[in-house]
């Protein structure tokens, strides 16, 4: 541990970035720290060489590639590819990996590692750069001093937990050791808004990433929707599968407004309109319903499209709508917690002319209204699949293709490839950035239902071509030893953060946030409307930081704990991308004085006097945690392709174990009556923030245009006057160098890119006088970021993308988060980075 003398050691943030790159340059090269350099003459492979096996945690949605981690004198010196042993000689079996999880070893020596527990120079403003070093034990020590003040006064809610993605994993990061301290001590937490359009609502639907694997994809697959996604550069390892797919004959059609690098690799693409993708999805619904292209077998074994639904309620009628009690069945959905019960639903038998069980029926009627006698009083019904039609009616081919932008043949040209099955809906985050966005991935839901692409090989809905099935999960450690009277504080979602540092409230209630710890996150760098961020954040009392690298939020914290590096601690995933198990073991020692997320909070719980709830160690409550595994969708213990159990002493020999075979696709539906529903019979709100939602728009898709970025007075809907003055919708898609700001300090991806630019049609480029390479200045009502500019056709004119995963001190003036905005839907709170309009000018000061 380091140590901290009575005059503490102030170092400029140029000083601290100097000392930090001259170890990582001694480090990149094999030396020792403690050692000095290596004899330059002293052969390669005098030294012993071990390798690892660990797994990346990118987060970059197709994750968890394994890799071979070379060790040479207690130091990473190459990462390569892991070849599982059961790999397929010519394709390489699920073997995969990208240069951006290649390049993570940089992490550990990058000028930007955070090496000692830092702290702001007292009087100096926080982003300033001037910092001092202190120990871990003055440093957890003011954080026992601060936060047991909060909360012997405001009480534990005053602190706030702010974790986001950075690394999914059991006992480290935001999944498992923070968590845990969090709920002992009542602590907040805010609630991410990146991606909540697409997660939360197909887990509210039942349906996350739902479908089949890669090499199912590649054999099977017939018809591949890639909608919203760019995975030729985002999800490389995912998308050969497509591409072996289409070797074999399958048709590949992308939907996207522009042309990018997944482009080239398709049989062909629909350039919609940015935002009116829910339209055309709904459209198309009508088109298969009216057309008799439905896959009525399916609706009848696996989906809800024939249940009544009550004029009454909205709800499915039901047994307990006759007094017969709904019993419990010990499942509840992941995203709001309601639990599922037996409550056997009714549809209607047209021989028979009335409602009945599914399994009573003859002649179900999949569309009609009818009238059920319930408890003595007439109640009108009408099957979900008709209200989905009423829903759907007013989109005509004709309204769709103006609005849209594409013609009326390419939308029946995309119904048939849907219905012409295997299909795989590959469905991205990339469509769920603008306010109303949610709406697109619930229709894609009916889209898969109504043409059965589910519970089969090469159908379903994934990520990329990723199912995230999950038949190995070991038991979280949040909830490890916390008495069960321990209660977390409040929920707060993240964009509602101003609002709550101006009025002390938050639906209604105090919320006194005195202090915040940033853990698996860079939020000022990542939420949008960063300058409203920022002032919130500088009414905070005390913020803390902690991370292997120098972010943006780290340079605005009061205090900065190094934390490990994912290649430092062993460790297995809560989430699941891979068909092996997704547990890595540790490759070296933490660099410098970093510790993992799984120490730092034992250490800060025995400084807060909870030593009984902290007995065990490391590697025992890791060894528990993976004894304790199971099978995600069974419930049951969690068995390999071979039907063995996994264990952790296999896990420590074998390193990965292969718990999905290529022909896996998913079985059942996790959800009420173990059926797919289109139609949302109790919508509910990821977050309640004091503004309800409306029942009735959420329970199927809808269209609504984006609350900014609608520069378009088209098929009966007028643009945002708003558009006058700020004419271009503004992008900042990701690339294959970024994962968010993950690699935004990898020296290796850096040198590959010319720094951030500011891509534009060379029309909207003319008509403002600028050229390839001005610099620019790129800004609306919120805020400004000046950057070069890159002259790029492949963008519809209207459209400019500044590439994301930059962070403050990489633009030459502004940030291009502050242009974004904080509105959001009440339904998912979700970030709506793309629902944004600027205007772009040669930048003056130049």
């Amino acid at each position: 541990m380091g140590t901290t003398s009575k005059q503490p050691v102030q170092i400029s943030r140029r000083a601290f970035l100097g000392s930090t790159a001259a170890l990582a340059g001694a480090a990149a090269i094999g030396a020792s720290v403690t050692g000095g350099l290596a004899r330059a003459d002293q052969p390669r492979d005098q030294a012993a060489e071990e390798v690892k096996i660990n797994y990346c945690r990118g987060n970059c949605g197709a994750n968890m590639c394994h890799w071979d981690v070379h060790v040479r004198e207690g130091k990473v010196v190459a990462m390569k590819q892991h070849i599982h042993p059961d790999a397929d000689p010519v394709t390489k079996g699920r073997s995969k990996g990208c240069l951006r999880g290649m390049s993570m070893m940089e992490t550990l020596y990058n000028e930007r590692r955070v090496k000692y527990p830092m702290r702001r120079v007292e009087g100096t403003p926080r982003g300033g750069g001037e910092w001092e070093r202190v120990s871990w034990d003055d440093a957890l020590g003011e954080i026992v001093q601060k936060w047991g003040g909060y909360i012997q006064q405001f009480g534990g809610k005053s602190i706030v937990r702010w974790s986001v993605y950075g690394s999914t994993v059991t006992l480290n990061s935001s999944y498992g050791s923070w968590p845990k301290l969090c709920t002992i001590l009542g602590i907040s937490s805010f609630l991410p808004g990146a991606d909540q359009a697409q997660m939360f609502t197909y887990n509210q639907m039942g349906v996350k990433n739902f479908g089949c694997d890669g090499p199912s994809i590649a054999k099977n697959s017939k018809n591949i929707i890639i909608w919203g996604a760019n995975p030729a550069e985002c999800s490389p390892q995912e998308f050969r599968y497509m591409q072996e797919a289409r070797d074999r004959g399958a048709t590949l059609t992308l939907i996207d407004p522009n042309i990018t690098a997944t482009s080239a690799k398709v049989n062909r693409q629909l350039f919609v309109r940015p935002g009116t993708d829910s339209a055309l999805g709904m459209a198309i619904c009508k088109y298969i319903i009216e057309n008799q292209l439905v896959d009525w077998e399916f609706q009848l074994r696996s989906t809800t499209a024939m249940y009544l639904v009550k004029s009454t309620d909205g709800k499915f009628l039901r047994d307990s709508d006759f007094g017969i009690p709904a019993v419990p069945n010990g499942m509840s959905n992941s995203a709001t917690g309601i639990a599922y019960t037996t409550d056997p639903a009714f549809i209607w038998d047209n021989t028979q002319g009335k409602a009945v069980h599914i399994e009573e029926v003859t002649d179900p009627a999949f569309m009609g209204t009818f009238t059920v006698d319930v408890n003595g009083q007439p109640i009108e019904c009408t099957t979900a699949l008709s209200l989905l039609h009423n829903r759907c009616a007013e989109w005509t081919l004709e309204r769709t293709a103006e609005l849209c932008g594409i013609t009326e043949q390419e939308i029946v040209d995309l119904a048939n490839a849907m219905v012409d099955g295997p299909t795989i809906f590959a469905v991205s985050n990339g469509l769920g950035h603008t306010v109303y966005s949610h709406a697109v991935f619930s229709v894609s839901v009916a889209l898969s239902a109504l043409t059965g692409n589910f519970l089969k090989p090469g159908c379903g809905l994934a990520y990329c071509g990723v199912t995230a099935s999950m038949p190995w999960i070991p038991v979280s450690y949040d909830q490890y030893m916390v008495p069960p009277d321990s209660k977390p504080g409040p929920v707060y979602a993240a964009l509602k953060f101003p609002d709550i540092m101006e009025t002390g409230k938050y639906k209604g209630e105090d919320a006194p946030i005195k202090s915040i710890v940033v853990v698996s996150a860079n939020p000022l760098a990542n939420t949008p409307d960063r300058q409203a961020m920022l002032k919130a954040w500088d009414q905070v009392e005390f913020t803390v930081t902690v991370d292997p690298i120098m972010t943006e939020t780290a340079q605005f914290s009061d205090l900065v704990l190094p934390a490990a590096q994912w290649l430092e601690e062993e460790d297995a995933s809560v989430a699941m991308f891979t068909p092996y198990t997704p547990w890595g073991e540790k490759c070296v020692e933490p660099a410098f004085e970093a510790k993992s997320d799984f120490d730092i909070t034992r250490e800060l719980a025995l400084k807060f006097g909870l030593e009984q709830l902290y007995t065990k160690t490391y590697e025992q409550v890791a060894q528990e945690m993976i004894a304790t595994s199971m099978n995600g969708l069974t419930g049951k213990e969690p068995l390999d392709v071979n039907g063995e159990l996994v264990t952790y002493e296999r896990l420590q020999k074998e390193k990965a174990i292969r718990v999905l075979h290529d022909e896996y696709y998913d079985p059942y539906f996790l959800m009420q009556d173990f059926r797919i529903s289109f139609y949302l019979e109790d919508p509910r709100q990821i977050n309640d923030y004091g503004v309800a939602i409306d029942v009735e728009k959420e329970r199927l898709p809808f269209f609504q245009p984006p609350a900014e970025a609608w520069p378009y007075s088209v098929a009966g809907f007028e643009k945002n006057p708003l558009a006058e003055k700020y004419p271009l919708i503004f992008f900042t898609a990701h690339t294959r160098y970024r994962t968010h700001t993950t690699t935004g300090y990898n020296p290796w991806m850096l040198e590959l890119q010319e720094g951030p630019q500011l891509h534009m049609n060379a029309k909207d480029a003319e008509v403002r006088g600028l050229g390839h390479g001005d610099l620019v200045k790129v800004f609306n009502d919120r805020g400004f970021v000046v950057v070069a500019l890159c002259i790029d056709n492949a963008l519809q004119p209207g459209i400019v993308n500044l590439p994301h995963g930059w962070q403050a001190d990489q633009f030459i003036a502004g940030h291009y988060q502050d242009l974004t905005m904080r509105e959001c839907d009440p339904f998912d709170c979700n970030d709506n980075y793309f629902d944004c309009l600027c205007e772009v000018v040669k930048y003056e000061e130049a």
